[in-house]
């Protein structure tokens, strides 16, 4: 089992739990993005990465003192992304820990099994 970390457009990270002979879609890849990067998201398909803004980069470009309804939104909409990120890294590392934890308890029953008669 394998994590796929993929975007969508430029502003949608997702990570997928693949068998380990998955061929990687468009815009795919095994490399986990930097933590802390922020939308626009691309694919950088040289280094098979991808990439973003910094946190830093990202408010200088979209904070403001009288920020219109948009801005506000697109704030939140950043923050939403980045803690769906966060919790698609913590479901990928459940789903692995999961699949560890299954492929174990496999083990000890063909084992108990063989040993049992």
């Amino acid at each position: 089992m394998r994590t796929v970390y993929g975007i969508k457009g430029t502003d949608t990270l997702y990570a997928k739990i693949v068998d380990d002979d998955y061929q990687l879609l468009d815009n795919e890849t095994f490399n986990q993005p930097e933590d802390g990067i922020c939308k626009p998201f691309l694919f950088d398909s040289v280094q098979k990465t991808i990439i973003g803004i910094s946190q830093e980069d990202f408010e200088k470009k979209y904070s403001s003192k009288d920020k219109t309804s948009e801005e506000l939104i697109s704030d939140l909409t950043k923050q939403l992304a980045v803690a769906q990120i966060n919790q698609a890294k913590t479901n990928t590392r459940l789903l692995q820990q999961n699949a560890e934890l299954i492929k174990q308890v496999a083990y000890l029953q063909l084992k108990k099994e063989t040993t049992n008669g």
